[in-house]
């Protein structure tokens, strides 16, 4: 489970903060105020207005790219066993094709499989192009801003969970049919 969240909620309070208030005034500046309007406490921005600063920024920078270089691998070995499998299919296809068994259903079952497959492929491009804006945010964009792009990065995510679970369920239920009906063909 990719926790998202645990990026931006790990980052150091005391440093992370940067508001448009917080920026520094010229002497001349505090010299031109009243001395009611210096004792007055500085505004707190809204929640989720500001920003993060550099080091914090750069710190949640480095967890989503470890984020994103555990999916990534997570990715290659899905797509390896996908591969894996359809070759396997294919394999088995032939086989029986030699041995004078339809294998038209199962011929049909491995091409369905395909195109989940890609489709899986495109549910990833997605999810890394989410976590990539969702990175590149942290630095130039404010805190409500950034949870927006995580929004989107875990929709995409549960995009991906949703084809890999069609690749699965399409196995079981499709393929398995189709190779125990070959089996029991004469």
């Amino acid at each position: 489970c990719l926790c998202l969240g645990a990026i931006l909620a790990a980052a150091p309070r005391a440093l992370a903060v940067v508001g448009p208030e917080s920026e520094a005034q010229t002497p001349n500046q505090s010299q031109e105020q009243s001395p009611a309007v210096q004792q007055q406490p500085a505004q707190t921005p809204n929640q989720g207005e500001e920003k993060y600063s550099q080091m914090a920024c750069l710190q949640i920078q480095e967890r989503f790219e470890q984020r994103r270089q555990n999916s990534y691998n997570n990715f290659l070995n899905h797509q390896a066993a996908y591969n894996q499998v359809q070759q396997r299919l294919q394999n088995l296809a032939s086989r029986l094709e030699n041995r004078g068994k339809a294998v038209e259903g199962l011929q049909q079952a491995i091409e369905g499989m395909s195109q989940r497959t890609e489709a899986f492929n495109d549910a990833f491009k997605n999810f890394e192009n989410s976590m990539f804006e969702a990175k590149e945010a942290v630095c130039s964009q404010t805190r409500n801003q950034i949870q927006n792009q995580l929004r989107t990065a875990r929709q995409e995510l549960k995009e991906l969970h949703t084809q890999g679970r069609e690749i699965r369920d399409h196995y079981q239920q499709t393929i398995r049919a189709e190779i125990q009906a070959l089996g029991n063909q004469d």
